[in-house]
This record gives C-alpha cells, sequence and structure tokens, in this order.
C-alpha cells in the first residue's frame, strides 16, 4: 500500500494519509483532517473548515492571539497570588519581629530591676538612696510621696504648699514638685546621701 506523507499545518509534523481513507488525525497535536480526493479540508474543534493556506495563516494567528491572552490572564493571576503572599509574609515578618521586640524590653526590663534593687541594697548600707524617677510623683497624693520618700532613706523631706487652691482637702492635694537638693529631675539611678535636703511641693 502506498503511503503518502504530508505535513500538518498546525504543528508542522508529517500526515501519514493512506488512500481511500477520508479521516486523518495528527499523532503531535491531534488535529483532524478529512480527505477528498486531492482537497484537505481541516477540521478542528472550533468546527471550521480551512481551505487553503492563507486560512490556516489566519486560523494560526488567532489561535496566538487566543494563547497569548491566556498566558497574559495566567501570569496576570500568578502575580496577584505572589502579591498575596507577599504581604502574608511581610504581615507575620513585621508581627514577628515587634513580638520579638516585647520580648526582648520585657527581659530587659526584668534584667534591670533585678540589677537596681541589688544597687539599692548595696548603696544603702552605705548611706546613698534613691528616690525613684522625679516625674513618679507628679499628680501623687502628697502624704502618700512624703511616706514614700521617707520609707527610701531620707530623712530631711520638707513640705511646700502653693496655697493656690482653695478648699481642698489634704486627701486631694497633689503634688507639683519634688528636688532633692535642689535638683527637681532625678531618675532612679541617682543615689543620694539620705541628710540631703527633699523638697515636696503640692497644691
Amino acid at each position: 500500500m502506498r503511503i503518502i506523507k504530508l505535513e500538518c499545518p498546525y504543528c508542522h509534523s508529517p500526515l501519514n494519509v493512506k488512500p481511500k481513507k477520508q479521516k486523518v488525525i495528527c499523532d503531535y497535536c491531534g488535529s483532524v483532517f478529512y480527505v477528498d480526493d486531492d482537497t484537505i479540508r481541516i477540521s478542528k474543534n472550533i468546527h471550521r473548515t480551512v481551505r487553503d493556506e492563507g486560512e490556516i495563516h489566519r486560523a494560526n494567528a488567532e489561535r496566538d492571539i487566543k494563547m497569548a491572552k491566556l498566558r497574559f490572564k495566567q501570569e496576570k493571576h500568578r502575580n496577584k497570588i505572589r502579591l498575596i503572599l507577599l504581604g502574608v509574609i511581610l504581615y507575620i515578618a513585621i508581627s514577628l519581629f515587634f513580638a520579638m521586640m516585647e520580648l526582648f524590653e520585657g527581659g530587659y526590663e526584668i534584667v534591670d530591676d533585678f540589677f537596681y534593687k541589688h544597687k539599692v541594697e548595696n548603696m544603702a548600707e552605705e548611706g546613698m538612696f534613691s528616690a525613684g524617677n522625679s516625674r513618679d510623683y507628679i499628680n501623687e497624693n502628697y502624704k502618700g510621696v512624703v511616706s514614700q520618700l521617707k520609707a527610701a532613706g531620707f530623712k530631711n523631706v520638707k513640705k511646700v504648699n502653693l496655697n493656690d487652691v482653695f478648699f481642698l482637702s489634704d486627701e486631694n492635694s497633689k503634688v507639683v514638685s519634688v528636688s532633692i537638693n535642689g535638683n527637681s529631675d532625678f531618675v532612679r539611678n541617682d543615689f543620694w546621701d539620705g541628710s540631703e535636703k527633699v523638697v515636696v511641693t503640692y497644691h
């Protein structure tokens, strides 16, 4: 039996067309061909018959355009997924960063408190005392502040009433400032002799 070899117009692979056979299928791309005498008619899923080379080129062009649009759509979808994943990763990374910062700060405060208490005990043996942070006393009841300073080791605590608010009971009298030896901006790592003059100003 004589075999006629033709080329598939779509994938350019060889076609094996046997005489008297009306139907030929490309083994590479699956295109279906119908043979009618000397004319090859090409039938695809788009249900269209291509009769000449110009029609084949137009069909190929349409197919290429559709494939390009499909690839663009797929790439756009993949880019969207990448952006979403990137956003999730950034969110997790930022959350972990702040969590680690809080954990570090919490651990630092614990260690700092430990050494501070140890230092307070050692300095107290030498007659030196810490009054804490001056800003912590602002707007506190003056009686409580005076008691706290005396309990910290300060013996010379003076009270100064500004008398700028009338009909104010002692329970509602608030501290305006606390100074030690004239310094009203001290911190807890500052240590003072217990005999230093401490002035509690309130109204």
